[in-house]
């Protein structure tokens, strides 16, 4: 259902970026259109508060696609074991079996194992959120990881740095003693 926006005056346009879904303009500013209705819903708008734009997500939402969201999955994987931990090391997700978790049971939160430079894994993540656009409400994924800025690894359980900086784990840190060292790591970390 459209909405009577907010106050505009005081809207700052966000950069709007899409993948499959239209932008649709109202009172000069840009939003995605996440559901494909041509109309701005509340959930749509940015500019009103998270709390507003989830309630009328929660609204629209089917009793299955709560269910999914509530779910927790592991990103599956082509050509290799978890993480290349032993083995031929996985070349990225198996597209096929991501959008029947996303698209066809709604699953909007998974844990990614996949050791792939930091440039590739963003392509692969472009390529997630390409298929949660196709979703009835256009749900973006939320995609973890274990850390992958740590000495620490686990076969079958955690996930090699690959490209990214390695620094010890949390009680290491504490270890040094020293909160600028940590900053520094934090810092680094959030980059990556």
């Amino acid at each position: 259902m459209a909405m009577a926006a907010s106050s505009t005056s005081a809207a700052v346009q966000p950069q709007i970026d899409t993948r499959v879904v239209p932008i649709i303009e109202v009172d000069g500013l840009r939003f995605r259109d996440l559901d494909r209705n041509g109309k701005l819903d509340r959930y749509e708008d940015w500019r009103l508060s998270p709390e507003q734009r989830a309630d009328d997500l929660v609204a629209r939402m089917t009793v299955q696609e709560k269910a999914g969201v509530m779910m927790f999955g592991t990103l599956p994987m082509h050509g290799g074991n978890l993480g290349g931990s032993g083995g031929r090391e996985a070349s990225g997700y198996d597209l096929d079996k991501v959008r029947e978790l996303v698209v066809g049971r709604h699953i909007s939160s998974l844990i990614t194992r996949l050791k792939l430079d930091p440039a590739a894994l963003a392509e692969q993540h472009n390529a997630l959120q390409t298929i949660a656009e196709q979703d009835r409400l256009g749900i973006p994924l939320t995609i973890a990881s274990d850390p992958r800025n740590h000495f620490q690894f686990t076969a079958g359980a955690s996930v090699a740095a690959g490209g990214f900086s390695v620094w010890p784990e949390a009680t290491g840190l504490a270890a040094i003693g020293d909160a600028d060292t940590v900053r520094r790591f934090a810092d680094i970390a959030r980059r990556e």
